[in-house]
């Protein structure tokens, strides 16, 4: 399996009139700039490369430090076990394989891992939550393209259907990891406090015991 180019789309276009394309203006440098200084910030994501073998997927480290390649991978799925891991990038390979092929390409692998290392889970509950999100997301976005090209409006309404329930699950998921965050903990905060005239602002915990009207604190 050969590699893809980072950039997919710009490997395959014409560069014959690269020499002919006008210079970026000063808008674009300045965005050039400032983006290349932000991609630089970041932390780089693990990532592998892979082989297919008959009807079994190889990886391999991408790079000569394959130690430190798997303690990337080991941290990308916020574990110490190598075996969950590696049962955590099964279960990430399954997922974001394309319809009809026997595995997915190394982009795909790679991609998804990204997604997975970028949410930085701190244990294996929030490692399984963001690979079901990763999973969540795929799902959803296959079933909205056949949405949009469904040629009969029964299969458009049930693949929209169907895309709305994994769009809302994956809410959910999200919303779930950032309660894990929180522990639990709920925090409400108030914007703004009308008075209107005649009225009376309550600061602080308010209880009502039988008698005694409202106690304020």
């Amino acid at each position: 399996m050969t590699k893809k180019s980072a950039v997919g789309i710009a490997a395959g276009l014409d560069k014959s009139d690269l020499e002919n394309r006008p210079q970026p203006t000063a808008g674009e440098t300045a965005a050039i700039a400032d983006s290349t200084a932000r991609v630089a910030a970041r932390r780089r994501p693990v990532a592998l490369s892979c082989a297919v073998a008959g009807n079994k997927l190889q990886i391999a480290s991408p790079h000569t430090h394959e130690g430190g390649f798997e303690m990337h991978l080991l941290d990308a799925f916020g574990t110490v076990s190598r075996a969950f891991a590696e049962e955590s990038l099964l279960d990430l390979v399954n997922a974001v394989r394309s319809r009809g092929s026997k595995s997915p390409t190394e982009q795909e692998i790679n991609a998804a891992l990204a997604a997975v290392d970028g949410v930085r889970p701190r244990d294996e509950t929030e490692a399984m939550l963001t690979v079901q999100m990763v999973a969540t997301h795929r799902a959803a976005l296959d079933v909205l393209a056949r949405a949009r090209h469904a040629e009969h409006v029964p299969i458009a309404n049930d693949c929209g259907n169907l895309a709305v329930k994994l769009l809302r699950t994956y809410t959910m998921q999200a919303e779930t990891l950032a309660k894990l965050r929180r522990g639990g903990e709920q925090t409400v905060r108030v914007e703004h406090v009308h008075v209107h005239s005649g009225g009376q602002a309550i600061v602080g915990p308010v209880t009502h015991q039988a008698g005694m009207g409202d106690t304020r604190k």
